[in-house]
């Protein structure tokens, strides 16, 4: 098939939906399509594309985001002659408090030039309902977007069962959404067991239980209740993996947390590392803790990363967490919202040596069987055929 995704975010720019969107296409091309990515001219320069295969050609989007431009993409897509054309969805990407009207109406312009299938993937929905005039109007914004988006395309795919829940809903079971789960570009990496000490010396753990939480401090996340976990577990070491933004002030408050709480110097904080380090790291942990307030979910890349890897996870059984994800043989779960049960089932993990090997077992199962990214191309191939 010849197929085009369209994305407000590529690399080099940094961002979650960048990397799913160089990784699908790339596992798309290595499936034999042929894939057009468009996608702005992106001038950050802490990061650079990875190397392209055979069928996979990046453009840039003649004109920004608004209706002007949102046609141009429309034209350049029509011009390949695509098969499937799939706009990647994030209400933020593309305009500001993602209130973006004009890339709502993009799959109706793009049925209307060419005779495409057109789908879109949602990444994200739509922020919560909220007192007050400005939050209310967001809200009603991104929820009308999501309706023209669902009605306008041939094809919705989205992360999640609660997404795919909402949609039906919202379309009243007018529309029915695939669910294709995201994957990581933290992709395992043989780590000796020199590499782990060293990694080890350089968090200051020695020989302690290694706890860890990729980009744990994130929308969505809830870093105190880290902090609660090292209260419980004494001999315990947390390692923050992964950066944050440059504008966020999640990191100085977590830490000014921990000095409250006396756990300050059992922390270790990373900041960014490129993803082959990230990679090791994950290998030198003991179990890796989950706090996100949705729970385990089949949209969270910090979770597949840790499947990917093989390790022991502690987790929230919340709003996105479903069936795929199986206490005792996957990923341990706790009741969402209860820090002290969190902390219970680490204990439990870093005391069994067999509870860590099942569990290790079952995430590889998992990983492979939904998470890897030859799983995700061949699902998302589906879902939009």
């Amino acid at each position: 098939m010849r197929i085009v995704l369209i994305t407000a975010e590529y690399p080099p720019a940094a961002g979650g939906v960048a990397d799913y969107t160089e990784r699908l296409a790339h596992i798309l091309g290595t499936l034999g399509h042929t894939v057009t990515v468009i996608t702005p001219p992106c001038l950050v320069p802490e990061r650079r594309p990875t190397r392209r295969p055979a069928g996979v050609e990046v453009v840039a989007a003649t004109g920004g985001w608004g209706l002007a431009g949102v046609r141009a993409v429309a034209r350049q897509a029509a011009a390949r002659i695509p098969d499937v054309i799939a706009l990647q969805y994030v209400p933020t990407m593309y305009g500001r408090g993602g209130v973006a009207p004009a890339v709502a109406l993009l799959p109706l312009l793009l049925r209307r030039a060419t005779t495409a299938r057109v789908a879109v993937t949602l990444h994200e929905v739509a922020v919560a309902w909220r007192l007050g005039p400005r939050p209310a109007l967001q809200a009603a914004a991104h929820y009308l977007q999501l309706l023209l988006l669902a009605y306008g395309a041939d094809r919705v795919v989205v992360t999640n069962a609660r997404y795919a829940a909402l949609v039906r809903r919202w379309t009243q079971g007018r529309v029915v959404p695939r669910v294709v789960p995201v994957g990581t570009n933290i992709l395992p990496l043989a780590t000796s067991r020199r590499q782990q000490a060293a990694l080890r010396r350089a968090l200051g753990v020695g020989e302690a239980p290694l706890v860890g939480s990729l980009s744990p401090l994130g929308v969505g996340d809830q870093p105190t209740h880290l902090v609660a976990v090292l209260q419980r577990l004494p001999t315990a070491h947390l390692a923050l993996l992964g950066g944050l933004p440059r504008y966020s002030q999640q990191g100085p408050r977590f830490a000014a947390l921990a000095r409250r709480a006396g756990v300050a110097a059992r922390v270790a904080y990373t900041g960014y590392w490129p993803a082959a380090t990230l990679s090791r790291a994950l290998a030198t942990l003991d179990v890796l803790v989950h706090t996100r307030d949705v729970g385990a979910s089949t949209r969270s890349t910090a979770l597949a990363a840790a499947l990917a890897h093989g390790l022991p996870i502690v987790a929230y059984r919340g709003v996105e967490t479903t069936d795929v994800f199986i206490d005792g043989q996957n990923i341990l779960l706790a009741p969402a919202g209860d820090p002290a049960a969190l902390a219970d089932r680490v204990a439990a993990v870093l005391v069994s040596p067999a509870l860590r090997a099942r569990l290790r077992a079952g995430a590889r199962a998992l990983y492979a069987r939904l998470f890897a990214w030859e799983r995700i191309g061949e699902r998302f191939v589906e879902a939009v055929a």
